[in-house]
């Protein structure tokens, strides 16, 4: 994942924005994360503090090309530096707040609000450790997650990593 980090370099153009809120400047581009492949990035902004920035990404490295693994990462100047961290694992499983382990999660989200609380959603498949059920089975157990940390410092674990939606037996 790339980043456009703001900067105050005297020798980049600015200009109004289309809001006509004060001229900003966009620096180099910086790497946010270590590892390949990756999709699906999102970054957002604290809504109290512009240099307040969280982005995931569906990341392939731990596992096998078919099995993401959601990444977050955390920058508290503007995007200027980050740091990166998987979603809570045991192992290069996913584990979630009601004690199950997954092999695959994907489509992350991402918010932040008002009081400087992060939430970090997708969806998991797939048991880790169990029968998953036969080849073409049409509903694996899946879920929707919602993980809750807070600024500045966000810390994803496993208990605060709780179901929107999850059914974790093979319903066949």
């Amino acid at each position: 994942a790339v980043c456009l980090a703001q900067t105050s370099s005297p020798h980049q153009k600015t200009s109004a924005s289309f809001f006509n809120g004060p001229p900003y400047r966009v620096g180099p581009p910086v790497t946010l994360t270590s590892t390949t492949p990756e999709a699906e990035e999102l970054i957002v902004n604290d809504p109290n503090n512009a240099a307040n920035m969280v982005g995931v990404i569906t990341d392939y490295s731990l596992r096998n090309i078919n099995e993401g693994t959601s990444k977050y990462v955390v920058s508290n100047n503007g995007g200027a530096t980050w740091t990166q961290s998987f979603v809570p694992l045991v192992g290069v499983n996913l584990v979630t707040g009601d004690g199950v382990q997954w092999l695959d999660n994907r489509d992350p989200s991402v918010a932040i609000d008002k009081l400087g609380n992060v939430f970090v959603a997708g969806v998991y498949e797939l048991l880790a450790n169990s029968q998953q059920g036969s080849a073409g089975t049409p509903h694996p157990p899946a879920g929707v997650y919602a993980c809750q940390a807070t600024l500045p410092s966000v810390a994803l674990t496993a208990t605060n990593c709780h179901p929107v939606f999850a059914v974790t037996s093979n319903p066949n």
